[in-house]
C-alpha cells in the first residue's frame, strides 16, 4: 500500500475521480473498449491504497473490466500491456499461484509486443520479466512489481528499484501512447490470436465472466433497437 501524503492522496483521490467517470461513461456505452481500459487502469491504481483482500479484490475488479475491453477488441495492445501489470501487481503465498500470476503477466506483455512490435517499453518488459523469472525460481510471496525490477517514470523510461513510491504512482496515471506503425499483417489471425490469449494469458473465470457481460450487453441493445 502506497505511503500517506499530500502526493499520495492526490493520486488517490485522482485515481477514484477517472474510477467514477468511467464508470458513469460505461452506464451510456458499455462496449467501449478504450473506456473499460481506463477503467480497469484506474482500478488498478486504487489497488495501491489498500491492503490484503481489498487490494486483490480491487485488481482483480480492474482485470475484469480489461477482459470485457479484450473481449470487444482481442488486439488492443495497451489494454494487454495494462493487464499483465494487473497480473505482476497480484500477490501470494502459494509458490505456484505466485508464479502463475506472473507468467500470465508474460504472456500479455508478449501478445501486447506481438500486436505493436515497435513498442520499446512492451518489449522491454517481455526483457526483463523472462529474465526475473529465470533467475527466481522461487518467486512467492513478493511480487514482481513490488521489487522494483521494472517502473516507469513520466516518460516511459525505465527507472530501476530507486523509483520512489510517487513516481511509481505517476507511471501508473500516464497514458500509453505510441506513434509506431502497426504490423497489418497481425490481423488476418484474428482467431488465432484469440485462442492463444484465453489459452495462455487470462483464467477462465474471467474470461467466462466477460464474455457473458459483453455479450448481456449487446443483447440489451439489439432488443432496444
Amino acid at each position: 500500500m502506497e505511503q500517506s501524503s499530500p502526493l499520495s492522496s492526490y493520486f488517490r483521490q485522482n485515481a477514484l475521480n477517472k474510477s467514477h467517470l468511467a464508470e458513469a461513461n460505461y452506464a451510456k456505452d458499455p462496449l467501449d473498449a478504450d473506456n473499460l481500459t481506463k477503467w480497469g487502469r484506474a482500478l488498478l491504481q486504487l489497488s495501491r491504497y489498500l491492503n490484503g483482500q481489498d487490494s486483490k479484490k480491487m485488481i482483480q475488479d480492474g482485470i475484469l473490466k480489461l477482459q470485457e475491453a479484450l473481449v470487444i477488441d482481442p488486439l488492443k495492445h495497451d489494454t494487454l500491456f495494462l493487464l499483465g501489470k494487473c497480473f505482476t501487481a497480484l500477490k501470494s503465498n502459494d509458490p505456484t499461484e505466485a508464479k502463475g500470476y506472473l507468467h500470465k503477466a508474460l504472456a500479455c506483455f508478449q501478445k501486447a509486443s506481438h500486436v505493436d512490435p515497435g513498442n520499446a517499453i512492451y518489449f522491454s518488459s517481455v526483457q526483463q520479466l523472462t529474465k526475473e523469472l529465470e533467475m527466481n525460481k522461487d518467486i512467492h510471496t513478493t511480487t514482481w512489481m513490488d521489487k522494483g525490477i521494472l517502473t516507469f517514470s513520466l516518460d516511459g523510461l525505465f527507472t530501476g528499484a530507486a523509483a520512489s513510491s510517487e513516481a511509481k504512482a505517476l507511471e501508473m496515471d500516464t497514458e500509453l501512447h505510441t506513434d509506431s506503425e502497426k504490423d497489418k499483417d497481425i490481423h488476418t489471425n484474428t482467431e488465432m490470436d484469440k485462442e492463444d490469449i484465453h489459452t495462455n494469458a487470462f483464467d477462465k473465470q474471467f474470461i467466462d465472466a466477460a464474455s457473458s457481460k459483453v455479450k448481456s450487453v449487446k443483447e440489451t441493445s439489439d432488443l432496444k433497437q
